[in-house]
């Protein structure tokens, strides 16, 4: 079923012109693990060569980092992978998590990266 939900997902973003048809591309991979919220399917594309930390996104206002982009569409599998992966959260993701009055991730986003702190204590 996760396969055919990931098969359809992937078809549909390239309709749209989200991503490109090369569908063994790894940045087009994690973008569609993301959207199905797939742990599998976060940590198969980055074995394949995965960039997590490079934006991803196919027009330059809709560019953002594939935690961010989990994270604010509330995929919690993808997430967890990504950290696990070792993606680094930056200041845009700790200031979602603040406004969103979500502490709990903001700790673990600054466990992550220290540095964030500092940034945030200097408001």
């Amino acid at each position: 079923m996760k396969s055919l939900k990931m098969y359809l997902c992937m078809h549909i973003m390239v309709f749209l012109g989200t991503i490109n048809a090369g569908g063994g591309d790894p940045q087009n991979m994690l973008q569609a693990a993301i959207l199905n919220d797939s742990k599998e399917g976060v940590e198969k594309a980055v074995r394949i060569g995965a960039d997590i930390n490079e934006n991803i996104g196919s027009q330059s206002s809709n560019k953002q980092t594939p935690l961010l982009m989990a994270y604010s569409i509330k995929h919690q599998n993808a997430v967890q992978a990504l950290l696990g992966a070792g993606a680094k959260p930056d200041e845009n993701l700790l200031k979602k998590a603040f406004v969103q009055n979500d502490f709990d991730s903001a700790l673990v986003f600054i466990k992550q990266v220290p540095s964030l702190s500092n940034q945030w204590l200097e408001y």
